[in-house]
């Protein structure tokens, strides 16, 4: 019997020049392999989870939402860490994250802090394996967990059937059992299918502006990153490692789908509540309107307006808009 498995570590064409499947091919790939769930974690970006939601959503697989940072260091070493989201809070604090790396950088880049880990204690946390992190960067990126994340954390173990993996793995194998951290598969995939590779390498020698035939190592050494049957991952990963792949897709409770837009809650001061806070500014605008009195039939149009928008709920989207013109004119902006 085939093991269960769920893809924690996935990145799309949203990662520019990184990857090469849609969203919704590879939630079609991945549901059609049998997969308990797959996680879209382009990197510093959640630009692929709707196109990818929607799909899911049809071919009834669990959608798991994150992100993948590679975490600024003082050393010549790089690490990269993938955060998941298993609830709403941690998709709030991922999504704050995402922002505020890509305002430290130019357009284009983003900047990843250690000290960014404090606030994202309700994500879960997967440091990975070469090649995404050097060696030397996986011992830095266990320091800095430690250091800085309070939330649950794994080290990532891929078996892409590079050169000198098994050396590789023997080390991770010992770390982990140093620090007592749990080990769980993860296949760092950017392509849907092996046939994509040519693809993959055409966007690696864009990235490095070269021909394909002049990126030697720059260049993925095989097609392994992509999403494999569960009989050949079988074949590659210990059962733990797997197991673990399924515990915590099942602790990842979020879904888009729950997602309402909240309004400001600082639009409406005390005591009012949103509606009668957009009666009193309403009437007193129409005052200012018609300064010899409201005419009978707009008084009943207002009327009619606000009733339908208290039973519709919409008077903080209306509050919204009455306070951002209120700053625009303060300020002299046109609105």
């Amino acid at each position: 019997m085939l093991p269960e498995y769920a893809e924690l570590c996935c990145q799309t064409e949203m990662s520019f020049l990184s990857a090469t499947g849609a969203p919704e091919d590879l939630v079609q790939q991945a549901s059609q392999l049998g997969y308990r769930a797959l996680a879209i974690t382009d990197e510093c970006s959640v630009a692929g989870v709707v196109r990818a939601w929607r799909q899911a959503s049809q071919c009834q697989l669990q959608l798991i939402v994150g992100s993948l940072f590679r975490l600024q260091t003082d050393s010549q070493s790089y690490c990269s860490i993938v955060l998941l989201a298993p609830n709403q809070a941690a998709y709030a604090a991922l999504c704050q994250a995402i922002t505020q790396a890509c305002a430290r950088a130019k357009k284009g880049h983003y900047r990843f802090e250690p000290q960014d880990l404090v606030t994202l204690s309700e994500c879960l946390a997967i440091l990975l394996p070469p090649p995404a992190s050097s060696l030397a960067g996986v011992l830095d990126g266990i320091a800095q967990l430690q250091r800085h994340f309070t939330g649950a954390w794994w080290l990532g173990q891929t078996a892409l059937l590079h050169a000198g993996e098994s050396q590789t793995q023997r080390t991770l194998r010992q770390w982990a059992a140093d620090h007592q951290i749990k080990r769980v598969a993860v296949g760092q995939v950017q392509m849907v299918r092996r046939s994509d590779k040519p693809l993959h390498d055409v966007l690696c020698a864009i990235r490095h502006a070269r021909a394909v035939k002049d990126c030697g190592w720059l260049l993925a050494p095989n097609a392994e990153q992509h999403l494999r049957t569960r009989l050949r991952l079988a074949q590659l990963y210990d059962a733990e490692v797997l197991r673990q792949t399924t515990q915590i897709a099942k602790r990842c409770e979020f879904d888009l789908g729950d997602l309402r837009y909240s309004y400001p809650k600082e639009i409406v001061p005390a005591p009012y509540t949103e509606q009668t806070y957009l009666v009193q500014e309403t009437t007193k605008g129409a005052g200012k309107r018609y300064p010899n009195g409201v005419p009978l039939t707009v008084q009943a149009q207002l009327e009619h307006e606000l009733q339908l928008i208290d039973e519709l709920g919409y008077a903080a989207y209306f509050l919204t808009v009455y306070d951002m013109v209120q700053f625009a004119r303060e300020r002299g902006i046109a609105c």
